[in-house]
């Protein structure tokens, strides 16, 4: 059967049903027979040329790849021979595209483009199944100076279920191959103990006031000092505090004053790993919010923008980040590692704050929903720290047993 096409100069379907069609171009000079294939189970068509000027050559080509194609189709196979790094480039642009907002985008596409990518790129999209998939896990714990710990390879393995689920829902493979995260044991997380924490706070201090006649260095100690406590206030993520912007700023009240004689307590509107939620700030970061809208509004002459981000440079575009800072410190004051020769890094102040909220006595509930995690995750990683808080050790010891064995 032959249709009139205003961009073909001869045009077959072989079957009929629009499923084996060949044609050629009226804008080529000399033109090969193109193939466009719709094999079952596929959503759109492949389109290839034939290489053939003759037609029953074309015919003959444009049968055998449906053949193919239909094979690959009943068992499963990826029609396409799209390559791993084309699905990977796809999947970043489109995660930039419609996930900026969150905080852990960016860290996701470049631990990926790091780990993920040298591995997978040369291969099709399609030939990334189970066993494939088990030997990069296999691949990232030897291949390295570091063995990496198991909640990085669980995070390894989240990423690439994220690209194959891209893959997917675009229709370059037929299903997402299942395959095991890494089993992570439960470990305490490198906090700070809270001798550590008040040396490393009065450090942060002391070397801020030290930099006063250096206007630079003043502002970098500043915004650094200010980071720091915004964490240990609020639990955030550091992703999230980056972010912060002073239209994110409200306050709720409560039933009790604080130390200052308010009972309002700040609250921070974030959208971070776990979507969109409120944090409540402990009482005393309403100084540390003044002191910060102070510094800026006399740096520029004028209240800050609301959109404008708390943490800037002084030309107001977002401070990336305050790493390498904050590790220069921790090495000053031998706080790197903790006793189980762990290393801290500017993520161990949320652990920090979670464990000094579950020594003070807060709910494991509450504090899960504030910092946007899960009890499950609270009670693992946390849970082993809070027996010696001594308000807890007294819950533990009321009650008890008299002298006779029985209970009072």
């Amino acid at each position: 059967m032959e249709k009139k096409h205003q961009h073909y100069s001869e045009y077959h379907d072989i079957r009929g049903d629009g499923a084996i069609v060949i044609y050629k171009r009226v804008d080529h000079q000399k033109p090969r027979y193109t193939a466009r294939i719709k094999a079952p189970k596929q959503k759109g068509y492949i389109v290839k040329s034939t290489k053939c000027f003759a037609l029953d050559d074309a015919k003959s080509f444009a049968k055998n790849l449906y053949y193919e194609l239909e094979g690959k189709a009943a068992r499963g196979e990826s029609l396409t021979s799209k390559k791993f790094a084309k699905t990977f480039r796809e999947w970043a642009s489109y995660r930039r595209a419609n996930y900026s907002d969150l905080a852990y985008t960016e860290g996701d596409i470049r631990a990926a483009e790091i780990h993920i990518l040298p591995f997978f790129k040369d291969s099709a999209i399609g030939a990334v199944d189970k066993a494939l998939a088990r030997e990069f896990l296999a691949h990232r714990i030897t291949s390295g100076t570091k063995k990496p710990s198991n909640s990085t390879l669980k995070q390894d393995a989240r990423r690439l279920r994220s690209i194959l689920q891209f893959a997917y829902e675009n229709g370059d493979i037929p299903a997402i191959p299942r395959f095991e995260n890494p089993k992570a044991k439960p470990n305490a997380r490198p906090a700070f103990t809270k001798r550590e924490w008040e040396k490393l706070s009065s450090e942060l201090r002391k070397r801020t006031n030290a930099a006063k006649n250096h206007a630079a260095h003043y502002r970098d100690r500043f915004y650094l000092w200010h980071y720091v406590l915004t964490l240990s206030n609020s639990g955030l993520r550091t992703g999230e505090a980056q972010k912060l912007t002073w239209a994110d700023i409200s306050s709720v009240k409560v039933d009790d004053a604080d130390s200052f004689g308010s009972n309002k307590r700040i609250t921070l509107h974030v959208n971070g790993k776990t979507g969109v939620r409120n944090v409540v700030c402990l009482d005393w970061y309403t100084r540390v919010l003044e002191r910060l809208k102070d510094f800026r509004t006399t740096e520029i002459g004028r209240e800050p923008e609301e959109n404008e981000p708390i943490f800037c440079h002084s030309d107001g575009k977002p401070i990336k980040s305050f790493k390498r800072s904050f590790q220069s410190l921790l090495d000053a004051l031998n706080l790197t590692y903790n006793q189980n020769n762990k290393k801290r890094v500017l993520y161990s102040i949320r652990h920090t704050y979670a464990t000094f909220r579950i020594e003070e006595g807060v709910g494991v509930y509450p504090l899960a929903q504030n910092m946007g995690t899960s009890v499950e995750m609270i009670e693992r990683y946390y849970g082993k720290a809070t027996t010696t808080s001594p308000k807890i050790a007294k819950e533990l010891t009321q009650g008890g047993f008299s002298k006779k064995g029985k209970t009072k």
